[in-house]
């Protein structure tokens, strides 16, 4: 987005309704977007490739002329970008299938106004924004935090690969603590996600994760309840996600200290096993 111009790339094959919207769009005052017309499906990707865009408009209603594989490599390759499926008023469902390929928002054809629109698209593109620079971020802590020890080769676990239930179910116990910690920064309360971090801290500790599967989850968890939301909420979920982030490593990390504690006072094969963690981990 340079100058803030919005850059759209709009697909849609039938002529008069993609002037409809290049209109709709162009009506804004100050300027704010310039559209670039992709009256083939399979042309996206091809001008994806040479002109840049801050986002992507997809007509969901030309369905017979949307390839799924397309659009699921669309959101892989370009995950910079987000997308945004125009559905028919009477084919809402549509808009669901339209999220299991990647798609990150959709508006309702003939329910909203160039302003309307405007307003969606601008959301979409700062909400993508703050939530990309967060996941580059946290992708480089991850590739970082919890790397093993130079004398052990061995890969760090990974808790959704060796325990997938349980993954689902920290999933469950991180989003609520989230929610708690943003009910508390809202109404000034004192921090009530102490043992609750402490409980997640002591789980992940049994399957011998790295704070790299903390982040994992952590992500995991935000990208889901981000989805869709205002952006004042994503903002706030970034910001006090930061927070908690830390402290759950921090008392991951003093959940594997007491191990190593319990390790140098006993000689047991268990412990020993920890003590190979602990190693790796220092």
């Amino acid at each position: 987005m340079s100058s803030g111009i919005i850059r759209v790339l709009f697909f849609e094959k039938r002529a008069s309704d993609a002037r409809s919207i290049i209109k709709a769009l162009d009506g804004e005052s100050p300027p704010q977007f310039t559209v670039i017309n992709a009256p083939h499906f399979q042309g996206v990707l091809t001008l994806l490739a040479s002109a840049d865009a801050d986002i992507v408009l997809l007509d969901w209603t030309n369905s017979d002329t949307i390839d799924p594989s397309t659009v699921h490599e669309l959101t892989s390759s370009y995950p910079e970008i987000p997308v945004i499926a125009l559905v028919s008023p009477e084919d809402e469902e549509a808009a669901l299938g339209a999220m299991q390929f990647g798609v990150h928002d959709y508006l309702i054809k003939d329910r909203i106004d160039g302003q309307g629109m405007a307003h969606v698209l601008k959301t979409a593109v700062m909400r993508h924004k703050i939530l990309c620079d967060e996941f580059c971020d946290l992708d480089l802590v991850a590739g970082t935090a919890g790397s093993p020890h130079p004398e052990d080769k061995r890969e760090p676990v990974k808790v959704r690969d060796h325990a997938s239930d349980t993954f689902e179910d920290l999933k469950e116990q991180y989003a609520d603590i989230l929610e708690i910690a943003l009910e508390a920064r809202a109404f000034r309360e004192d921090n009530r996600i102490t043992e609750q971090l402490k409980g997640l801290a002591e789980i992940l500790g049994r399957y011998q994760a790295t704070p790299r599967s903390l982040v994992e989850l952590h992500v995991k968890v935000l990208k889901e309840k981000t989805d869709r939301a205002a952006l004042l909420k994503v903002e706030a979920m970034v910001r006090e996600g930061r927070w908690v982030l830390l402290q759950a490593m921090g008392y991951l990390a003093a959940n594997y200290r007491q191990a190593c504690l319990v390790d140098g006072q006993t000689e047991t094969s268990v412990t020993g096993n920890i003590s190979n963690n602990c190693r790796r981990r220092s």
